[in-house]
């Protein structure tokens, strides 16, 4: 069964399903409306993203960008509830 891939939504399925998945697919609509060359048909799109963004590089780059953004994230949640918490300067020092 071939694969297909929406450009616009990035849903993976059968060849048959995606196309069509795309035609009323609104992210697929707004990209082909500002980028129409971007706008691939799904097997060429499914072949793109395996050699692009699918490919071991690319999976271990965007893991490291998630777990950048997720430490990020945990960090401000840190700073946030010591500042909650900290306790006031005592009034007789």
């Amino acid at each position: 069964m071939a694969q297909g891939r929406c450009a616009g939504c990035g849903r993976i399925d059968s060849l048959r399903k995606v196309s069509l998945h795309i035609v009323g697919c609104s992210e697929y609509i707004d990209l082909y409306a500002r980028h129409p060359e971007r706008c691939l048909a799904p097997v060429a799109e499914f072949e793109r993203y395996c050699i692009e963004d699918n490919s071991p590089v690319a999976r271990a780059e965007q893991r490291g960008t998630r777990l950048a953004e997720r430490f990020a994230e945990i960090n401000q949640h840190q700073h946030r509830s010591a500042a909650r918490w900290a306790r006031p300067k005592d009034i007789l020092e």
